[in-house]
């Protein structure tokens, strides 16, 4: 088979000039050449040789044989629904080669310029618009006329037909159907160091636009996880709350599937921040929202809005009894013991729970009305959750629950996890009433 190069390039100028010289030097030493390029590279590239003497005034060559074929009307001789095909293309480009190599005109170089078989034009439209695998294609259509036929063949790419980095296993196959790959940056002895030079600046500029791209981008996505994440517990904060109540509202009305928000208040939080100091609490509030994330689906949303308040929002409920179990989880989840520095911490939660339509239409109306169930588990005791039943009213002055001191009195009524630890040690304050 013979050679068959591909050569890369990144402007219309280098290609015209890549192409003048693969064919002006066949045609200087009496042989035959074929350039097969798009209407104004072809016109480009004939002028070319006509300056360099190669060709007349007519497009005749003076020396060897040369034939022009416009790319953009041979490609519809050969293409079928879109797509190239074996036979017509045999017909069309592989006649011209058989043509070529039966007039004995010394050997033949056939260049190929494969932009119109990447690119679609509306006098033939490719499918897809851009199509990797037309020209794909065409250069195994080649490599049968080569195995057929003596020839050489160059192929032409341009670079902005592989813009990203998910067209380089593309690029990789259009390499290995070559037996030689010709860079982009030709080689020119009396140019190397200012050539290696501009191309090594050219490198820098790129590596650093892209090292500040990131950067930048690394900035914002920081920027953006500050405005949206409670920096303590890692949970969405109360702007994305709202949001995504706003949004699974919207989403339920479409779809017809209740929703539930729970809002969640622990118990005697306040004692263990006060007495066991801010670190202490902070901890708490930690281990507090890595157990709430254990009981919700990764379609669930999880919040805090400060303080010692949560709320989970439950979206897409086929069954709403199941969220009273949920809740009920919740509250025996957040009743074991927490391993607070080297010591155990006891606290509760009390939670209210409404449910989207049954119990209001808004965003704002469900908080108030799960605000409101909360403080009624509150007032029913420690542990529990209230589903919304309007009308209800905030019960913040009528609260006043005291914690009793744990462990009782009779050691043996202390359940298994308490006995699980005896040498630790708890304080009045740091007990949830039990």
């Amino acid at each position: 088979m013979g050679a068959h190069s591909v050569q890369f390039y990144e402007d219309d100028a280098f290609l015209i000039r890549g192409l003048s010289d693969y064919v002006g030097a066949a045609l200087a030493g009496g042989d035959s050449a074929i350039a097969v390029a798009t209407g104004d590279h072809l016109a480009r590239l004939e002028k070319s040789l006509a300056h360099r003497g190669l060709l007349d005034d007519h497009g005749n060559a003076l020396r060897g044989a040369y034939t022009g074929l416009d790319a953009d009307l041979q490609l519809p001789l050969f293409m079928e629904d879109g797509r190239p095909d074996e036979v017509r293309f045999r017909n069309s480009i592989g006649n011209a080669i058989l043509d070529a190599t039966e007039a004995k005109m010394g050997h033949l170089y056939v260049c190929g310029e494969m932009a119109s078989l990447l690119f679609a034009s509306p006098r033939c439209p490719l499918s897809p618009p851009i199509s990797h695998a037309a020209a794909l294609h065409v250069e195994r259509y080649f490599n049968i006329l080569l195995m057929k036929f003596p020839f050489t063949l160059l192929c032409a790419y341009p670079l902005s037909a592989f813009p990203s980095s998910d067209d380089t296993t593309t690029f990789h196959k259009v390499c290995t159907l070559h037996t030689d790959v010709i860079p982009a940056e030709s080689y020119d002895p009396s140019t190397q160091r200012e050539t290696l030079q501009r191309t090594i600046a050219c490198l820098q500029q790129q590596a650093y636009a892209l090292s500040r791209e990131v950067f930048d981008r690394k900035l914002v996505e920081q920027a953006l996880r500050e405005v949206n994440v409670d920096r303590l517990t890692g949970l969405p904060n109360r702007n994305v709350f709202q949001d995504r109540l706003d949004l699974d509202i919207r989403k339920s009305a479409r779809s017809g599937l209740p929703l539930a928000l729970l809002f969640i208040d622990l118990d005697h939080f306040k004692e263990i921040n006060d007495t066991r100091g801010h670190e202490a609490g902070d901890q708490l509030l930690k281990q507090v929202a890595g157990r709430l994330r254990g009981h919700v689906r990764d379609t669930d949303t999880v919040a805090r809005l400060g303080g010692d308040e949560f709320t989970i929002t439950l979206s897409d409920l086929h069954d709403v009894i199941l969220v009273t179990d949920i809740a009920q989880k919740i509250c025996d989840d957040l009743s074991r013991p927490f391993m607070v520095g080297e010591e155990l911490a006891y606290i509760s939660a009390s939670i209210g729970i409404t449910i989207y339509p049954r119990d209001a239409a808004t965003a704002g109306d469900l908080l108030r009305n799960a605000d409101q169930a909360m403080y009624r588990s509150k007032e029913r005791g420690p542990a529990t959750s209230t589903p919304c039943s309007p009308p209800m009213r905030p019960m913040r002055a009528s609260m006043n629950i005291r914690p009793r001191c744990w462990p009782p009195a009779a050691p043996n009524c202390a359940p298994a996890w308490r006995r699980a630890w005896p040498n630790r040690t708890c304080t009045r304050a740091c007990c949830s009433a039990w």
